[in-house]
């Protein structure tokens, strides 16, 4: 059974000419969309930082434990050697839900 999830994938340090095979091969791993690029003031300028998102499924009972170290090990090849590589996992099909009604009460006010 898969699971729909969204993912926001954060990448920091990556060394500045592995960021289009960084990006490929974590696209391999999942559908992340556009790539945002960005150089911390004071940061190394061999480095840089990436993030993207992407909505797809976990399937075959994976955890989101277990993509997150599967998307380390592609995103650490890539580049060649170690970055940080944080993730948010967001399971979409039981999000929190909020009812903000108003009526004529309300109106009234």
């Amino acid at each position: 059974m898969s699971q729909t999830y969204q993912m926001d994938v954060f990448l920091k340090n990556v060394d500045a000419r592995k960021v289009g095979d960084v990006s490929k091969l974590a696209g391999e791993e999942w559908p992340f969309g556009e790539w945002n690029h960005d150089q911390p003031e004071g940061q190394d300028e061999k480095l840089i930082d990436l993030n993207s998102c992407g909505t797809g499924s976990l399937a075959g009972g994976e955890t989101e434990d277990e993509f997150a170290d599967r998307l380390a090990l592609a995103v650490w090849a890539a580049n060649g050697g170690f970055c940080e590589v944080e993730v948010f996992s967001t399971y979409m099909e039981d999000l929190p839900q909020d009812t903000h009604k108003r009526g004529r009460g309300d109106f009234k006010r």
